[in-house]
């Protein structure tokens, strides 16, 4: 048995004998119980239980992976009364010495209770009781919860099990929700005529249809969206205290009619020595009569509506002489135009627009009814410039693809840089990461020559961006046509890196043009697309490595290691549901997709030139890459209890290098491994497929094709430390080709045998302002052993035979920062 084998037979007893060495309700009294679970039997489909668990109060103490109770384990390691004893003595010694430092003039010192107390209150948790009242007061609850949503003859009991030598109890909630009711019809009592018209128009998009089964939330939600829609048309004062509703339940055959109430407005009219007076009014709409802008309101600075300037399509900048941007930029962002109905959604709009300049701390939109003028307002735009220039160094620990290293930036940023919200972003950045690289043995000499020894890769470099706060498109196609998007920028790049690694040093250079914009309703979409992308990778290897690359006689690795022109388009989409609907489930979905020399290919035929070896075309002196891109990030989150949660993702993508080169760049292909995906692997040492590089190789961990999932379990232990244990699968893998080998192509009939397994745990730390994350991964299925031995539980009898050592179990101890996803 291997050394590796005994260790962890050793941890996995010592850990058995804590658990069973911990009473759970030894520290009880003999009349408490402890609260064992909650458990729901709900007697039809009517209702979810995830609908209805989050109502049960108390929750019972929580658990690792739902069995383990960590928390009140160490809780009960301490005796209460035995820590505040000893804290006691301490209080007392601290007592006496502060006596003396007073004497002396010194300030106190500040007691701080001993270990054990801060550990027991700080990390344990107090075990949850069973309580009848609380039991209780959670069916009425489930009971008022069923009738808010259509189930007015549900019912709702408790049934306790009582484990009374265990001093455990466990608590059953019976649901039976019974038939809902459906609404048999919508009907409207509008008491002012005369919005008759804009409430019919309003009620198109209704959350209340017939057929449909009665929900509060369905009459909360109208509610709101009526309001809203009334605010839009420019009924100013209009809000949800005006609409009610009436219920009649007693149709019959479990249906109800809802009627939809618009009250009038009504003022309280006060007399001396009399009853007030209430007099019923109308609603009104209101048009915006002026809209005043001040780009430098200050709390400490009179407004100044005497320095005023008034532009071409009406509105009216205040303090012109303090005007620090030009006033376009302002105004664009401004859709609340004078003569307009007043409408909520171009308030709000106008808030978003304003914000996404970058350039003020401040921001708020009020409105004043005009004195003495019937249904009319004056908007107020205020704004509060930020520092216009800014410039910081920061340092940062960096995880990039699973390689770890430490980098500096020195950053520079001008927010007006031309007067119009231009936002000119300047960046030094060097760093250091050490990389998996493929240097032999008898090499290693040259790692020395960078001078580090932890980290074997030098870098840095410069990136530039000049950030323009709309989408500067062709005037063909501007004005109405653009639809009303959140946050639109276009943005042009400028980046130079240098790379000094041990086996090839790498100069980057890429110049880019990007149109961003967002849009937010049922969930948040976020849209980036460069229509043009040129990229320059130059690699010099060194001797050793260009040697390596010969001796294999490879085109498809020659071809991967070689300069590139890349020149393309990419566009990438972000979707999210956590923002917009604040779920404790939510989503985040990421799909890119990318081109790149198609056009280039098509120029040069369509002017006639000849290929080089009539194989290829070259800019320059350099081949020019060509393939068609795409890829799929797919994120689930699930809330299980208040401190814990499953991620679930599912990760795919596809390139298809054609045409002008056989190989997708470097830079551009897929990898696995590393502290990201494949936790058990360290970074590129994994795939394609189940192929096994030559000994000292490495270098063709790369792929054309990728999918992988990964579920991860989170559990915090205390507000610092966070318990993970996961189990990632996948894999990449190469189209057919030259020179490619045959294990490492992707096949239908065996691309599943192939995918690897790693499963571990980990510990997180979060400091607030970042998370450090220590996963260790074991090697559960490894695709690179013989069929019949992939499995760790399996025998390697054939493996262990031409190895120059016996199998043992593989891990990998990933250090990481911020989650993996």
């Amino acid at each position: 048995m291997s050394h590796n084998s005994i260790l962890y037979i050793f941890i996995i007893a010592v850990f058995t004998v804590f658990l069973s060495s911990c009473d759970t309700t030894r520290r009880l009294a003999d009349d408490e119980y402890l609260l064992k679970s909650n458990d729901i039997d709900i007697k039809n489909r009517g209702v979810r239980e995830s609908e209805i668990s989050g109502l049960i109060r108390p929750r019972t103490n929580k658990k690792i992976v739902g069995l383990i109770p960590f928390n009140l384990f160490i809780w009960n390691l301490y005796d209460s009364d035995k820590l505040e004893k000893r804290n006691e003595k301490k209080r007392a010694k601290l007592d006496r010495k502060n006596e003396k430092r007073r004497e002396k003039g010194r300030s106190e010192k500040e007691f701080k209770p001993v270990l054990g107390y801060r550990i027991k209150n700080n990390v344990g948790e107090a075990p949850v009781l069973l309580d009848s009242n609380l039991a209780q007061s959670t069916a009425q609850n489930m009971q008022r919860y069923l009738k808010n949503n259509g189930f007015f003859n549900g019912e709702v009991s408790f049934e306790v099990d009582f484990h009374k030598r265990k001093q455990k109890a466990e608590v059953t909630y019976v649901v039976n929700p019974k038939q809902p009711y459906t609404i048999e019809r919508v009907s409207y009592d509008i008491k002012d005529t005369a919005i008759i018209k804009d409430v019919r128009a309003a009620i198109q998009g209704t959350l209340l249809r017939g057929g449909e089964n009665f929900r509060i939330t369905d009459v909360d939600k109208e509610r709101g969206r009526l309001t809203k829609a009334m605010r839009d048309m420019g009924y100013y004062y209009f809000n949800q205290n005006f609409i009610t509703y009436e219920v009649d339940s007693n149709l019959g055959n479990r249906r109800v009619h809802v009627k939809q109430i618009i009250n009038n407005p009504v003022e309280r009219e006060r007399r001396r020595g009399r009853e007030d007076t209430l007099i019923v009014q109308q609603h009104e709409k209101y048009t915006i009569q002026n809209v005043y802008i001040d780009p430098y309101y200050s709390t400490e600075l009179e407004t100044n509506f005497d320095d005023t300037l008034m532009t071409d399509d009406g509105y009216i900048i205040v303090n012109k002489r303090r005007l620090l941007f030009n006033h376009g930029v302002i105004t664009r962002a401004v859709f609340i135009k004078p003569g307009d109905r007043y409408s909520q959604s171009n308030r709000e709009y106008t808030h978003n627009r304003l914000s996404a300049l970058n350039n003020f701390r401040f921001i708020n939109i009020r409105f004043e009814e005009v004195t003495g003028d019937s249904a009319m307002l004056n908007c107020y735009i205020n704004l509060t410039p930020v520092v216009k220039l800014a410039a910081g160094a920061e340092l940062e620990g960096t995880n990039t693809g699973g390689n770890l290293g430490l980098s500096g930036n020195l950053n520079y940023t001008n927010r007006n840089t031309f007067g119009s919200a231009e936002i000119l972003n300047i960046r030094l950045r060097g760093g250091l990461e050490a990389q998996q690289t493929n240097v032999p043995d008898q090499e290693i000499q040259d790692r020395s020559t960078l001078g580090v020894s932890l980290f074997n890769t030098i870098e840095y470099g410069i990136e530039s961006s000049l950030t323009v706060p709309t989408l500067v498109l062709p005037s063909k196609v501007k004005g109405d046509r653009i639809p009303r998007y959140n946050r639109p920028t276009t943005s042009v790049n400028l980046a130079f890196n240098h790379q000094n690694r041990p086996d090839f040093t790498r100069n980057f250079l890429n110049a880019s043009i990007s149109y961003s914009w967002s849009k937010v309703d049922e969930v948040s979409t976020d849209f980036t697309i460069h229509p043009m992308s040129v990229s320059l990778i130059g690699i010099d290897k060194r001797p050793f490595f260009e040697r390596r690359l010969e001796e294999l006689n490879n085109r498809f690795l020659t071809n991967t290691f070689s300069n590139h022109f890349i020149l393309g388009t990419k566009f990438n989409v972000t979707r999210s549901n956590q923002l917009t609907r604040r779920r404790t489930n939510h989503y985040l979905n990421r799909f890119s997709v990318e081109t790149a020399g198609n056009g280039l290919s098509a120029a040069y035929r369509l002017a006639g030139a000849e290929k080089v070896e009539d194989e290829y075309y070259k800019v320059g002196n350099i081949r020019f890459a060509q393939f068609v891109k795409a890829s799929n990030d797919l994120r689930l989150y699930r809330k299980l209890t208040d401190g814990s949660n499953m991620v679930y993702r599912l990760y795919t993508g596809v390139g298809v290098p054609f045409g002008n080169l056989n190989v997708l760049p470097f830079d551009k292909s897929f990898f696995v491994g590393g502290a990201n995906d494949i936790r058990a692997w360290q970074a590129r040492t994994l795939g394609p497929g189940s192929s096994v590089p030559e000994a000292g190789s490495g270098l063709n961990r790369v792929g054309d094709i990728l999918l992988e999932a990964n579920v991860e379990y989170r559990a915090k232990l205390t507000n610092m430390f966070e318990l993970a244990l996961f189990t990632d699968v996948g894999n990449i893998w190469l189209f057919d080709g030259p020179d490619v080998d045959p294990d490492a192509v992707f096949a239908f009939d065996r691309f599943i045998n192939e995918f690897a397994i790693g499963s571990g745990f980990g510990l997180r730390f979060d400091f607030t302002f970042v998370l450090i994350r220590l996963d260790l991964g074991f090697q559960i299925r490894d695709p690179t052993l013989p069929n019949g031995e992939r499995w760790v539980f399996q025998s390697k009898d054939t493996y262990n035979q031409t190895a120059t050592q016996d199998y043992s179990l593989r891990q990998t101890l990933n250090f990481g920062i911020g989650y993996p996803f």
